[in-house]
C-alpha cells in the first residue's frame, strides 16, 4: 500500500467529531462556515482507514449537493496531501477509491431508494434536507459484523425542514445512541471575525440561532414572513420622482402584479428599502402589454431612470405574444429590465433573506399605497409538507413573490466570500 498521510487541522468541534470512534450516531451540527462538511469529509477517510476491507457509504440531498459540497472537499484533501494520483472518485461506479483498502467509499442522494452493499460505516451531509426514509436506509446499510468501527455520521445545518429530525435526535439521544457535536460560526479560525457579525445584522433571530450558532431549529409558523411586523416594517414615505424607482412585476394573465419601491440609507450606510405603491390589473385583459402601459400611465417623470425587476420565468413564459421579459425591454429598453438569468433564487433562501430583511428593519411598507403587498406579507401561508408559499388563494402570493424577486437583486445572503482569510473548513 502506499504511503498515505492526510494532514488536518482540527478545530475545536471537529476534533471532538472526529476523535469519537465509539458512539454509534454521531452527528456534527454547525453553523455556516463552521467546517461540517469538510469535518464529514475528513471523519469518512479516518473511517475508511480503520474498516479496511470494508465498503462505506456517503449519502447526500442531491447530486448536485454531492458536486458542490462533498467531492470538491475530498478532492481538495486528495491535492493538498499528494494523492490526486491515488485517491480518485469514479464516476462511472459513483464511488472513491483509496489506496489502504480494496474496498470503495459508494456515493448515494436522497433522490432515489438506497439499496447495495452492506456498509461498516457512513456518513451522511445535511440531513435535514433528505426524506427520514433515506436517512433510514442508509443507516441500515451499516451492518457489516465484523467491521472494528460501525458507526453512522452526519454533518449539517439542523434546520428541521422536513419535520422529523427533532424527534430523531431527541429519541436516539434518549437510548444513548447519538452524540450532538455542536459548533458555532464564531469558532472558525479560518472566516473573518466579521462574517459572524454579519450574519448577526443580516438574519432574524431564530435564523442566527440555526446557521450562526449551529443549535436545531425549526425556522417559522404557519406564515411565510414570520417576522414582519406592522409595529416596526411599515411606513409613510411617498413616491418621490427625484429617486430612482424599482418596478417588480410578477406575471399572471388577468392578475398582473408590480410593487413599486425606493431606496434610502440609514446613518450606518445601511440601504433601506421603501415601498411606495403598487399596480394590480386584474381583467381579461390584464397581461404584460397593459401592465407597461400602465407604468408608463403613472410615473411619466421615471421611464429615464427606471428599473424593472421580474420574474426570471418571464424570459420564456408568454402571458401573450413575444416572452414577458422580452415585451417590457421592447418597451423601456434592454437596460431598463432585470431577472435572474440561472433562475429565481430558491423559495427557502427568499425566505430567509426576506425574513432577516424585515427583522432587521431594512423593508418598509406604505399600507395606504400597497395594501395588496401589506395583506400578502401578514397573511401568505407556507405549506407543511416542504416550507413553501401554500397558493391555494389566488389573490395572494402575486405581490409578494415581485417584492422577493426585487431583494434578491438589491441586498446578499451570507455570501461568505466576502469574508475569507482561509479555506472554508
Amino acid at each position: 500500500m502506499p504511503n498515505a498521510q492526510i494532514i488536518y487541522n482540527q478545530l475545536p468541534a471537529q476534533k471532538l467529531f472526529h476523535n469519537d470512534l465509539d458512539t454509534d450516531i454521531l452527528v456534527f451540527a454547525g453553523g455556516l462556515g463552521s467546517g461540517k462538511s469538510y469535518a464529514l469529509v475528513q471523519k469518512l477517510l479516518h473511517l475508511s482507514y480503520i474498516n479496511k476491507g470494508f465498503a462505506g457509504g456517503v449519502l447526500c440531498p442531491t447530486v448536485a449537493d454531492f458536486k458542490r459540497d462533498i467531492l470538491p472537499l475530498f478532492e481538495q484533501t486528495f491535492a493538498e496531501n499528494g494523492l490526486q494520483d491515488v485517491c480518485r472518485y469514479k464516476r462511472g461506479d459513483t464511488c472513491f477509491i483509496f489506496p489502504w483498502t480494496d474496498k470503495p467509499l459508494y456515493v448515494f442522494t436522497g433522490e432515489r431508494p438506497i439499496a447495495g452493499p452492506n456498509l461498516a460505516y457512513c456518513g451522511i451531509n445535511e440531513p435535514s434536507l433528505i426524506k427520514e426514509i433515506r436517512v433510514n436506509e442508509m443507516m441500515r446499510r451499516v451492518r457489516e459484523k465484523s467491521a472494528p468501527v460501525k458507526q453512522r455520521a452526519m454533518a449539517g445545518t439542523l434546520e428541521d425542514h422536513l419535520g422529523w429530525l427533532q424527534d430523531f435526535i431527541e429519541q436516539h439521544e434518549k437510548s444513548g445512541k447519538l452524540r450532538l457535536v455542536n459548533a458555532s460560526t464564531a469558532q472558525n479560525v479560518h472566516l473573518d471575525p466579521e462574517y459572524y457579525q454579519h450574519l448577526k445584522d443580516t438574519l432574524d433571530p431564530l435564523s442566527f440561532r440555526l446557521f450562526a450558532e449551529g443549535e436545531m431549529i425549526r425556522l417559522g409558523s404557519n406564515v411565510f414572513y414570520y417576522s414582519f411586523s406592522q409595529d416596526n416594517n411599515l411606513c409613510k414615505t411617498e413616491y418621490d420622482p427625484n429617486l430612482q424607482l424599482f418596478v417588480n412585476v410578477d406575471f399572471n394573465v388577468g392578475n398582473m402584479t408590480a410593487v413599486c419601491c425606493q431606496q434610502y440609507w440609514d446613518n450606518k450606510g445601511n440601504k433601506i428599502t421603501h415601498f411606495v405603491d403598487e399596480i394590480c390589473l386584474k381583467s381579461d385583459s390584464a397581461d404584460t402589454f397593459a401592465m407597461a402601459e400602465a407604468i408608463k400611465a403613472r410615473y411619466p417623470k421615471s421611464l429615464d431612470w427606471l428599473m424593472i425587476t421580474c420574474d426570471a420565468s418571464g424570459k420564456a413564459r408568454k402571458t401573450t405574444g413575444p416572452s414577458d421579459a422580452q415585451v417590457l425591454k421592447q418597451i423601456f429598453g434592454e437596460d431598463a429590465v432585470r431577472y435572474k438569468s440561472a433562475g429565481n433564487m430558491r423559495l427557502r433562501k427568499r425566505q430567509i433573506l426576506i425574513n432577516g430583511l424585515f427583522s432587521h428593519n431594512r423593508i418598509l411598507i406604505n399600507k395606504e399605497k400597497c395594501p395588496t403587498l401589506t395583506r400578502d406579507v401578514s397573511k401568505v401561508q407556507q405549506r407543511i409538507d416542504d416550507f413553501t408559499k401554500d397558493k391555494k388563494n389566488p389573490d395572494l402570493t402575486h405581490a409578494s413573490d415581485a417584492m422577493d424577486y426585487y431583494c434578491t437583486f438589491e441586498y446578499e445572503l451570507l455570501n461568505r466570500n466576502n469574508f475569507s482569510t482561509g479555506t472554508f473548513r
